[in-house]
């Protein structure tokens, strides 16, 4: 026979477990909603957010993302190996008065690329460094790829002075290249404070490596400043520089809300 208190404590311990058992699972799935392999994963679902989240500022539209590698950046660096004749290539150069070779781009590039490859590992994505003619390229499949350049050292008077940007003409999902494009040229600016300058080359605009790529993966080539009067951010703040451009692969990889009245450097006040 049971007594009272024995009955009291056993209703009392029943109680609790079902309290406890509540409240595990509703913990358990807070967690599986805000691990970080949903935040960049191939579900449909993450595809879905890109449009209902930020319904004040223009988002892509779902897609299905058919084998999209859901953490993998490259960053080519631009000038970075051999080029096409197995000559060492630096890229822009500066020189000084007796036409010795002061400053390569190359190197300005392969500062900023480092720079930011620790800030993308960091932030929980695989990022391969290619060279400019690396063999990687061709079929290269990621979530997005960044060529990072530098602009001439040669003197074209005060307006020489700003980043530029190309997105990849031909790819299987244009609005997704369109985004990638857009959050660059909007946390590059508000990094750097350089303005953009929409005066693309026809070397951009024809960039060998939109050629090569996987066509479904979302591809730039960002000419990072000029090497001459942009030459003080470039060479002495290049993780300032490389911090900006992760900014951008994040607002793209994370569906972040884009500022189209500063997109390109013209804020209103």
């Amino acid at each position: 026979m049971i007594n009272d208190n024995t009955q009291s404590t056993a209703q009392f311990l029943a109680r609790s477990f079902k309290m406890v058992l509540f409240f595990a699972v509703i913990f358990a799935s807070l967690f599986t909603m805000w691990t970080p392999a949903n935040i960049l994963s191939d579900q449909p679902a993450f595809w879905e957010n890109l449009t209902g989240a930020n319904a004040d500022v223009p988002v892509i539209p779902t897609v299905n993302p058919v084998n999209q590698p859901s953490r993998t950046i490259g960053i080519i660096v631009g000038h970075w190996g051999y080029d096409k004749y197995g000559v060492d290539d630096p890229g822009a150069v500066c020189t000084d008065a007796n036409g010795k070779v002061t400053l390569k781009e190359v190197d300005v590039n392969m500062r900023i690329a480092t720079f930011l490859q620790q800030e993308l590992i960091q932030d929980g994505f695989e990022v391969d460094l290619l060279e400019e003619l690396d063999p990687r390229l061709k079929g290269y499949h990621a979530l997005a790829v960044v060529s990072v350049h530098s602009d001439s050292c040669g003197w074209y008077g005060d307006w020489a002075t700003g980043y530029q940007l190309q997105a990849a003409p031909n790819t299987t999902h244009p609005e997704l290249t369109e985004r990638l494009a857009s959050c660059m040229r909007n946390r590059y600016y508000e990094g750097t404070g350089l303005l953009f300058l929409n005066t693309t080359s026809e070397h951009m605009q024809q960039y060998h490596a939109f050629e090569k790529f996987d066509p479904r993966t979302p591809s730039i080539i960002i000419e990072t400043g000029f090497l001459l009067l942009d030459q003080k951010i470039l060479v002495e703040e290049p993780d300032r520089i490389a911090a900006a451009i992760a900014a951008g692969i994040r607002c793209y990889a994370f569906n972040e809300t884009i500022r189209t009245d500063i997109e390109s450097g013209n804020e209103d006040n």
